[in-house]
């Protein structure tokens, strides 16, 4: 993924704030199916598009992949929540992307505290 140009992260930032808000509003178990954040945003070069990604510590009995289609049945709600909030010739099209990397980072940091405690107790 290209770097963002500002314009690019302006509209990804507001894009953030206002899913953010609106999931907030509606509540992201009734939107998703389970509580869920947005982890970051990326908008495409033509602000078009762009793809917010997700993740949930609870998904229960979801799969990242039904929590995403969840949130993807959302986008004209969501949308048109954005189109208020933009100023932008376009209103960004949303796609949802289930983003693994804070449970990667987790799991890393479990083995870095394991690898902690057992050098401490030698």
């Amino acid at each position: 993924m290209q770097p963002m140009s500002q314009r690019q992260a302006r509209v990804a930032e507001i894009v953030h704030q206002v899913v953010a808000s609106e999931l907030a509003r509606y509540g992201s178990a009734s939107l998703a199916g389970a509580p869920c954040g947005i982890t970051r945003v990326w908008a495409s070069p033509d602000l078009k598009q762009a793809r917010v990604y997700v993740t949930s510590l609870q998904l229960g009995t979801l799969t990242p992949t039904q929590l995403v289609a969840n949130l993807q049945e959302t986008t004209h709600l969501l949308g048109k929540a954005l189109g208020k909030q933009l100023t932008t010739k376009f209103t960004p099209r949303l796609t949802f992307v289930y983003d693994d990397q804070q449970e990667g980072e987790a799991k890393i940091l479990t083995l870095l505290n394991k690898l902690r405690h057992t050098s401490t107790e030698e």
